[in-house]
């Protein structure tokens, strides 16, 4: 039986990846709309470490691990989640190179063939920790995410499996905290990503730091759900409402600031406090949520192509037409064709991924 699913974190997941990318655009525009919209990202970093934490309790993996079991396991639960983004990461770079440096920028055969090969990093998302993104060539737009992404499960997944509770109780959050800390007193934000620390990118530290207080949120989302049972599974609709309209205030808030109001200097770290609680509270089915279907499920799965494809598009969009000859009424159909256009390639990906799959078993029954 399939696994059932949280239909408010998959819902928001689109809503969020849809603010995304109208801050993107307002970033190239200024039409400003979501001025600090890049703060989303936080969410979907909580989101990760979350459920990081909480597959590792739903396996149940035996207390005392090898470090050769340890290391396949991590191996294995990286490979997983790359094999879901990579397909449309592919087909993004595929088209980021087709779409504007050739066919927009007219990029010659030999310079091409440099620009793959300077782009090594970028193709294999470990850019974060090798080169500055300048000598990636290819590099498409806001993929710092999955980098960063992959870059904090290596690091912090293998501690979940060496000592589950000391690492969600201990180590995670000292590691959380340090790291946000670095980042709000060097920096004075959290919104950043491509400063050369001398070892990492800012967006390595970023990851590890927001997926690392995700995943103590799965340990505060137990104990929430322990300790008060009978309030949060209450029936009563009074109490029900009150504790909806709680979780849609830190929501609230969260769109806020993203929209650009001042919540006074360098709010982004409160900012990201503020989502961690609403994380919390829609994990724990804090009130009236919105149930698992299959509309939230879609909803969920498109909010990844959306944030991949949307990066070249922008871009694509910006050679083409300059930003002092963009009215209203064209940045938002921008913004709708960037979308759709991620929906079709969505769609496309996935049924050449299917065609590959029947391929290869066909092949394999005649080897």
């Amino acid at each position: 039986m399939e696994k059932r699913r949280n239909g408010e974190i998959d819902l928001l997941r689109f809503v969020f990846s849809l603010f995304i990318v109208i801050f993107h655009f307002n970033e190239i525009y200024n039409h400003n709309v979501f001025s600090k919209g890049s703060i989303f990202v936080e969410y979907f970093f909580l989101v990760m470490g979350y459920l990081m934490a909480s597959h590792v309790k739903r396996r149940s993996y035996p207390e005392a691990m090898s470090s050769g079991q340890i290391a396949n396991e991590t191996w294995r639960f990286t490979y997983n989640k790359i094999k879901v983004i990579f397909p449309y990461y592919v087909s993004a770079v595929i088209g980021h190179i087709i779409i504007r440096h050739i066919i927009v920028h007219r990029m010659s055969f030999h310079d091409t063939v440099v620009g793959l090969l300077r782009s090594i990093p970028t193709f294999t998302l470990t850019f974060l920790g090798l080169l500055p993104e300048r000598d990636t060539q290819f590099y498409v737009g806001n993929t710092w995410f999955l980098a960063a992404m992959v870059f904090a499960i290596l690091i912090l997944y293998p501690m979940l499996l060496k000592s589950y509770d000391f690492s969600l109780k201990i180590v995670f959050p000292f590691i959380s905290m340090i790291s946000l800390g670095y980042l709000y007193a060097t920096k004075g934000t959290l919104l950043i990503w491509d400063g050369w620390t001398g070892f990492c990118y800012e967006g390595a530290i970023r990851g590890i730091a927001e997926i690392s207080l995700g995943a103590v949120l799965f340990c505060l989302s137990e104990l929430l759900t322990e300790r008060f049972k009978k309030v949060i599974t209450s029936k009563n609709i009074v109490l029900k409402s009150i504790l909806t309209l709680i979780k849609a205030g830190f929501f609230a808030i969260l769109v806020i600031y993203a929209f650009g109001y001042d919540l006074g200097p360098n709010y982004s770290i409160h900012a990201l406090l503020i989502t961690a609680i609403a994380v919390l509270l829609s994990f724990s089915d804090v009130g009236y949520s919105i149930p698992d279907s299959k509309v939230t499920r879609f909803l969920g799965k498109l909010a990844l192509p959306i944030f991949i494809f949307h990066g070249f598009m922008r871009w694509t969009f910006h050679d083409i037409y300059p930003a002092e000859a963009v009215t209203v009424k064209m940045f938002i159909f921008m913004i709708v064709v960037s979308i759709a256009f991620s929906l079709v390639m969505m769609c496309l990906t996935d049924l050449i991924m299917k065609g590959l799959k029947a391929l290869g078993k066909t092949i394999s029954k005649h080897i």
